[in-house]
């Protein structure tokens, strides 16, 4: 028996590998499935608190959705992230909400570079109502016209999604990822559902506003009329 163990060994060598290479595979997908399953519940967290803070009628805008940004990088990922907001007077998105992006963004795209309704990536978004998706900066032809800022703050994909509510499209949200081919089919879903959600509390923050305004002039005139 002895003798014959060499032979023995040179058969069960196949085996062992296969059932290592078949281990590793399982390992290999329920670490996959682990990383979806987290990030699931990272998107849930941040949906959350959303709708949790939607009611928040004493918080500002500008502080609102500075944090929502923030809040998005920390708890669900991606580099940076940008909301322009649209000027239906002259058509044009204003840069006015970033997270962990530098302060010069902000001052250029909200006061010396604006972008058409229509235009570039995020103008195409708020026009259509359908995101945008570019998985790499640097060869994608929509990006020209901005790719100088591409360079700056060194992202190389992004995700381009409308802020719309029930009423109107109010503009477009752009996440960044300094990773190319980052934005899965799932992630551009998730990144739209972000972006109405911030419509619908756009709109939330507006409609509390008329109706204080409304309240302070039916006052008003009670009062003038005794």
């Amino acid at each position: 028996m002895v003798e014959y163990f060499p032979y023995l060994l040179f058969l069960f060598i196949p085996i062992v590998i296969f059932q290592v290479r078949r281990l590793r595979s399982l390992l290999l997908k329920k670490r996959k499935a682990c990383i979806v399953i987290n990030k699931r519940l990272s998107e849930i967290k941040y949906l959350d608190l959303l709708t949790s803070d939607a009611a928040n009628k004493k918080r500002l805008a500008q502080d609102s959705f500075n944090l929502y940004l923030d809040r998005l990088k920390e708890i669900v990922g991606w580099d940076y992230h940008s909301m322009f907001m649209l000027d239906e007077s002259t058509q044009t998105l204003k840069a006015r909400f970033t997270g962990y992006l530098p302060d010069w963004y902000i001052e250029q795209f909200s006061k010396k570079v604006f972008v058409k309704n229509g235009d570039a990536s995020v103008g195409r978004a708020t026009a259509t109502k359908q995101p945008v998706i570019i998985n790499t900066v640097a060869n994608d032809p929509r990006f020209k016209s901005v790719s100088a800022v591409s360079k700056q703050i060194s992202y190389k994909s992004l995700t381009c999604s409308p802020v719309t509510g029930r009423l109107k499209t109010y503009g477009g949200f752009v996440t960044y990822s300094n990773f190319e081919n980052i934005f899965k089919v799932h992630d551009v879903q998730f990144l739209l559902m972000c972006g109405q959600f911030f419509g619908a509390i756009i709109e939330n923050k507006l409609i509390s506003l008329y109706l204080e305004q409304k309240q302070t002039v039916d006052t008003s005139q009670k009062t003038n009329y005794l």
